[in-house]
């Protein structure tokens, strides 16, 4: 057997607290990002049997997304019509 077999990964301190506080971040911002959907569904009337999955959902965590123009779309693929605001 190799010793190359055996290698394992290793970090310094430093990389440990660095990747430790960054997959906190990323753990809070995920957690913040459900809630922010599930929000969002339950504002554009989304059932919660569609959830998650819907078309905003996909639209949301797409790489392209974050436009209005997607977001729109996603909108008119869930079939949701925005009422005109009175004059």
């Amino acid at each position: 057997m190799k010793s190359s077999d055996n290698w394992k990964p290793k970090i310094t301190r430093d990389d440990y607290l660095r990747a430790l506080a960054l997959y906190t971040v990323a753990h809070e911002h995920y957690v913040q990002s459900v809630r922010f959907a599930e929000a969002l569904n339950k504002i554009i009337m989304v059932s919660p049997e569609k959830y998650p999955g819907g078309h905003v959902d996909d639209a949301i965590y797409a790489d392209e997304g974050g436009s209005v123009a997607i977001f729109d779309e996603a909108l008119k693929r869930e079939e949701i019509e925005v009422e005109n605001a009175a004059s």
